[in-house]
């Protein structure tokens, strides 16, 4: 028996960002983050694997137990669940180290880590590349471990009490909020087609959006 860590910090990334006026806003599919001007700083992430191997007594490999923070959370089209990243990792390590050996993952405290590039609607989400960068830099860590016959297993653990947050007056806040944005909305004859070009007008020439500067400063000239 053997312990040890390794490091992985390229597959997970903290979803919470860090705003220029003190709040706080989280990276999640269920709504937009702020804009790219009020963010000032992100969260950390913990990139300990920690590994504990097993060998038989021929020195073959028997079992590795290895452990990561991270939620395995990348799904799939169906939106059904599955071993997700982590048993994709699991399923590397057993098979590059072979013997039948197991491969057994531990759940980290994932927090608010996420994987890496959680919002990106560039690309589909891949468990599988993320899996097999945690197999890899487990498998780095598994190797620098030296087993030992005599190695007594220990078990600790300790009790955390953590005081709930009390959001009630920002829960009244945004209740108010709601309702206001509700009473003003009010129809309009834009739909998305006759919107996005405005935008796009408005946008690139916010002083003079319909025509030249010349004929703004023309009209000036008139009075």
């Amino acid at each position: 028996v053997g312990v040890g860590a390794g490091s992985e910090d390229r597959i997970s990334e903290n979803r919470r960002v860090k705003l220029k006026n003190g709040r706080e806003a989280d990276s999640r599919h269920a709504y937009a983050l702020p804009p790219d001007e009020e963010i000032a700083s992100v969260g950390p992430i913990d990139p300990e694997i920690g590994v504990l191997r097993i060998d038989r007594l021929d020195g073959t490999p028997l079992a590795v137990v290895f452990n990561f923070a991270c939620h395995p959370i990348q799904g799939v089209p169906s939106q059904g669940n599955t071993a997700d990243l982590s048993g994709l990792a699991a399923t590397a390590i057993e098979q590059t180290l072979g013997h039948d050996c197991l491969a057994l993952f531990v759940q980290g405290c994932g927090g608010d880590i996420n994987p890496v590039l959680y919002k990106d609607v560039d690309n589909p989400r891949d468990a599988q590349t993320l899996g097999n960068q945690l197999a890899l830099s487990t498998l780095q860590a598994v190797e620098a471990i030296r087993t030992a016959e005599q190695a007594p297993l220990q078990v600790r653990h300790e009790t955390l009490e953590l005081p709930r947050a009390n959001f009630a007056q920002r829960i009244a806040e945004l209740t108010n909020e709601r309702e206001r944005l509700l009473n003003s909305l009010q129809g309009t004859s834009l739909n998305l087609k006759t919107f996005l070009p405005l935008v796009v007008k408005y946008n690139v020439s916010g002083q003079f959006p319909s025509y030249y500067s010349h004929r703004y400063l023309h009209e000036k000239q008139l009075g």
